[in-house]
């Protein structure tokens, strides 16, 4: 199996960055976006749930992850990201 280049977009980045800053459980956050990475490699069409055309939202932990999936490059671009508040 081929794997997917995940990509962050650096709006991405700085959401994830500040998410872990102001979090109690950086261990958490950060083992969160690790398993993004991971999982988006792999497999990111059968992971997410596909919202339009390439675009998906997936969740894991305390993170919800938007990408883009582009089938012909084996890219996979991760444009957003949020913490999951238990009143979401």
């Amino acid at each position: 199996m081929s794997r997917y280049t995940v990509v962050w977009w650096p709006r991405a980045e700085a959401d994830l960055a500040e998410i872990w800053t102001t979090t109690k459980d950086r261990a958490s956050v950060s083992a969160a976006a690790n398993q993004i990475d991971q999982r988006l490699a792999r497999k990111p069409r059968v992971w997410g749930q596909q919202l339009r055309d390439s675009r998906f939202r997936a969740e894991i932990g305390t993170l919800r992850v938007y990408y883009r999936v582009s089938d012909d490059d084996r890219r996979v671009e991760v444009v957003g990201i949020a913490e999951i508040h238990e009143d979401d």
